[in-house]
């Protein structure tokens, strides 16, 4: 069937950067990703192939996939991706283990692409761009699985089992293939396939704290904000692709207002791991482009040159007509955590430069879903921190009008 092959050929494109991070890294078990039959330059050429076969228009896809068309493109990139054979191999470890619980022709094709999302997934590096561009390719071809859709329950503990089973048959890798390694990656991909299926997302975190007693009593005040530019420089927080939340905190809020309020409008830069200076001499130039009214700035401020950087951030934009910029006295539920602000050092710098400091670190630390803001990998925080935190963001543009 030309699915299985397009999946298997995916799955080669994959392997065959793994086969790179292996040779490069001298990680990794040498008859699963040694690739003896190919040098780095044919390495190279393949994995540049995988990513021009998810470039194809879904239309083409589909038209190979039926055998209808030429779909050249399709054809040219399934001949030269060859999968890699061995069966420790993630994709292939995966793919098994999926296809014994599928029940249907279909189904085991859907077990072959969560196989190969969480071949991908596990990498951790590539989420934002090739695991995205996989997401969509799969989708579009009718071929997206997710751990729910073989009866794994959509949540963390049941999850445990399968990526224990899941690591066991695994070969070492150029990066993690342990229990925790495989739990994370199921539970990335079903948060993920849920929002290409349109279960999750900021639409329905928007619903969801419109109909809260707090949110409906801003309302008035919301739906009364003149039109306005609002700028997020921030890092993975508040970045849509992000995996541990149905959606960010910024992106809920601009939901939000889209329902009340269309005039106010969300704007965003930055990109994971992020500190306050790679903000400043990544981002300015554009930030100041944007026109913002209010600016917020969601980044790390590891060091002292991080407080500096947010204070020349803070001064080109007000310089430029920014009415706020505003930060966050915390960000990590656990004050320790090393991207958030020193609370001194935050406040000396606020005072001298201007920028309003949003107080939410003692309302966290009380918050009753606490126990549930962090995320398996203990960085990035789950939905119930994402919808409170956008209250919080409401609430305060509903004090400034």
């Amino acid at each position: 069937m030309r699915a299985a092959v397009l999946l298997d050929a995916c799955a080669a494109g994959a392997h065959a950067h793994q086969a790179l991070l292996s040779r490069r890294g001298g990680a990794g078990d040498a008859a699963g990703f040694g690739a003896p039959d190919c040098d780095d330059a044919r390495l190279g050429a393949l994995v540049k192939t995988h990513e021009r076969l998810l470039s194809v228009e879904p239309a083409e896809v589909s038209s190979w996939l039926r055998g209808g068309g030429t779909a050249e493109a399709v054809a040219a990139a399934v001949h030269d991706l060859q999968s890699g054979p061995h069966p420790g191999l993630p994709y292939n470890v995966a793919a098994r283990f999926f296809a014994a619980r599928a029940g249907d022709e279909e189904a085991s094709l859907r077990a072959r692409g969560l196989a190969h999302l969480l071949q991908i997934a596990l990498e951790v590096d590539r989420d934002a761009g090739l695991l995205q561009d996989t997401f969509r390719f799969l989708h579009s071809a009718g071929l997206l699985g997710a751990p729910a859709d073989f009866g794994i329950p959509d949540n963390d503990d049941a999850m445990l089992g399968p990526a224990r089973e899941l690591a066991a048959q695994c070969v070492a890798a150029p990066f993690e293939t342990d229990a925790v390694a495989w739990q994370l990656g199921l539970r990335r991909i079903q948060n993920w396939a849920d929002r290409y299926r349109g279960k999750r997302g900021a639409d329905a975190c928007a619903l969801e704290i419109l109909h809260a007693p707090r949110v409906r009593a801003l309302a008035p005040a919301l739906c009364g904000l003149p039109a306005q530019r609002i700028l997020v420089i921030g890092f993975s927080y508040t970045m849509d692709a992000h995996c541990s939340t149905d959606a960010p905190m910024n992106s809920i809020a601009a939901a939000v207002m889209a329902r009340l309020n269309p005039g106010v409008r969300f704007f965003h830069l930055g990109h994971g791991g992020m500190t306050m200076r790679q903000a400043r001499d990544k981002f300015l130039a554009a930030a100041r482009g944007v026109g913002a009214q209010r600016v917020f700035l969601v980044a790390a401020l590891p060091a002292d040159a991080d407080y500096s950087a947010a204070a020349e951030i803070a001064g080109a934009l007000r310089g430029d007509g920014a009415l706020s910029v505003c930060m966050f006295d915390r960000l990590h539920p656990d004050p320790g955590w090393w991207g958030n602000p020193d609370p001194a050092k935050l406040r000396a710098m606020a005072r001298r430069c201007g920028i309003e400091v949003i107080e939410v670190a003692g309302a966290m630390g009380v918050h009753p879903r606490r126990d549930e803001f962090v995320s398996l990998d203990g960085v990035h925080m789950r939905t119930p921190y994402h919808l409170w935190m956008a209250e919080e963001w409401l609430a305060w543009l509903a004090r400034r009008g």
